[in-house]
């Protein structure tokens, strides 16, 4: 098994598992904004979604090569990835994962996925999809990301030495001192102490998601099937450019906003004025996800298609923002998270 590849540049640093090229830190300052993954809430931190984003009814759906029999999310995640190429500076890798008999018997498609990470701020991380068809049939997919933030900012399930229900204050107080640590090297200690993740008395109902400006959508409904359902749509936002989110805001799997104004999604705390920003343009929708036993952590996943609805067939090549691509031919979409 490979070890993780470690990014850093300026002051964010990232690591990423070649175990399915997933992100599994990203820090700021030294400070950790992303989800560290618990079983008792979600083990995973950051899956990539390929070549499907949500689920097929029943776990199936035919194709022009074949049946796809995929549970949610795709295969990517559950395959090692190469390290094809790691910039000399430490601020990118790119991993590579290819076809084989065993992904085929389950998606029967030939394709070379390029996952490449990179710092191009002095605090955002760019998550590149680059997808080949390496085969001679039409090549339909999606891809997604699903990083998942902590919220609180900074409160981490794992934080060593935190006394069980108080991780948010214990890791509040160790990225204090490792804010300042940094700071001071730099010779501006009184600055580095201010930049802590969460305001102390910070919780999960002081985050809100900011949109660009006032908009209104209407979002469809997930069930427990994992299945999208427009029968009791709702609309969220309401001609406004803020979502207040609580633990219910989840009680039906994620919320789906579709053509979001500018392609830019923000996750506040309203108290410290920290938060992460995606932007994703070339990703029709986005994903906002929590597990509903009241997990400390919120989501924000860039999809190019989306979960079956109930209304639709299930022949893959049907299924709503998939990308039919040509033999030879490659596909690329970028999302980058910035950390404030």
């Amino acid at each position: 098994m490979l070890e993780p590849v470690s990014l850093r540049h300026g002051r964010l640093s990232a690591a990423v598992d070649p175990m399915g090229a997933q992100l599994l830190s990203l820090q700021l300052d030294g400070c950790e904004y992303l989800w560290q993954g618990d079983p008792r809430f979600w083990a995973r931190r950051a899956p990539v979604l390929f070549p499907i984003v949500g689920s097929l009814r029943d776990g199936r759906a035919e194709s022009a090569q074949g049946p796809c029999v995929m549970v949610r999310h795709g295969i990517a995640r559950n395959y090692e990835h190469a390290v094809v190429d790691r910039a000399a500076d430490g601020s990118s890798v790119t991993f590579e994962l290819r076809d084989s008999a065993e992904t085929r018997a389950a998606y029967p498609y030939s394709f070379k996925l390029n996952m490449t990470y990179a710092i191009t701020g002095e605090a955002t991380l760019s998550q590149t999809f680059h997808v080949t068809n390496t085969g001679d049939a039409t090549l339909p997919f999606c891809v997604g990301g699903h990083p998942a933030f902590n919220v609180p900012m900074g409160a981490s399930s794992q934080v060593a030495g935190a006394p069980e229900g108080d991780a948010s204050a214990a890791a509040v107080e160790a990225c204090d001192e490792t804010s300042a640590t940094a700071g001071e090297a730099n010779g501006t200690p009184s600055a580095a102490r201010t930049r802590q993740p969460v305001a102390v008395d910070e919780a999960f109902e002081d985050y809100v998601l900011k949109f660009a400006r006032p908009w209104s959508c209407t979002l469809p409904v997930i069930g427990e099937d994992g299945l999208m359902s427009w029968d009791n749509a709702f609309e969220c936002p309401q001609g406004s450019d803020t979502v207040a989110l609580t633990h219910a805001s989840f009680a039906h799997d994620a919320l789906m906003f579709t053509d979001v104004p500018d392609g830019v999604l923000t996750l506040l705390g309203a108290k410290s004025g920290h938060g992460v920003r995606v932007e994703f343009p070339g990703f029709p929708y986005i994903g906002v996800w929590s597990a509903a036993n009241d997990a400390p952590f919120v989501a924000l996943e860039p999809w190019s298609g989306h979960t079956t609805a109930h209304d639709e067939d299930d022949v893959f090549e049907h299924k709503a923002g998939m990308t039919l691509l040509a033999p030879g031919e490659t596909s690329e979409r970028t999302f980058h998270l910035t950390l404030f």
